[in-house]
């Protein structure tokens, strides 16, 4: 056998072989890791937990996903909830600035951050928010309530929810 028909053996085995390869690789290079956050609904608090017109925050626990690394029951978010007309009024609990943390203030929302306020109602007063508090749905079940968390762009004035 001449190198010359060595040499094209060997390039046509490695050929093959890199061709091989590349099926898994190009499966992992087109794989979509898993979602980072969760959204959906959860239940927050019992009907009977919240006082009419007086916020309580409450975490939002889920699995975070990230990459391919699950963290479980963790924090991955929070929610401003209560009645209003005894009916439950939820709102995020990060401002729609930068996402800050909000916190209760003078029966209203304040952003410390960059000090945007909000009235007891998630309307914006003053500061660099760009828009409201997010308000989130609610629904109520046997007494339990239910909050749709969502995540949504901070610094625009549309609500876009993230995915």
């Amino acid at each position: 056998m001449s190198n010359d028909e060595t040499a094209t053996g060997r390039r046509a085995l490695l050929v093959a072989a890199t061709g091989i390869a590349a099926i898994p690789c190009a499966r992992l290079i087109g794989h979509t890791p898993p979602d980072s956050g969760a959204q959906g609904w959860f239940r927050l608090a019992k009907v009977n937990e919240l006082v009419e017109g007086l916020p309580k925050r409450f975490a939002v626990i889920a699995d975070r996903k990230d990459g391919w690394v699950v963290e479980q029951r963790v924090e991955i978010g929070a929610v401003w909830l209560f009645l209003r007309s005894g009916k439950p009024v939820a709102f995020s609990a990060s401002c729609p600035h930068l996402g800050c943390g909000v916190q209760v203030k003078d029966g209203g929302f304040v952003c410390r951050c960059h000090d945007s306020n909000f009235d007891a109602v998630g309307k914006r007063l003053d500061g660099p928010s760009p828009r409201d508090l997010d308000a989130l749905e609610t629904r109520i079940a046997d007494g339990d309530i239910f909050v749709r968390f969502v995540r949504f762009r901070a610094g625009t004035q549309e609500r876009t929810e993230l995915a």
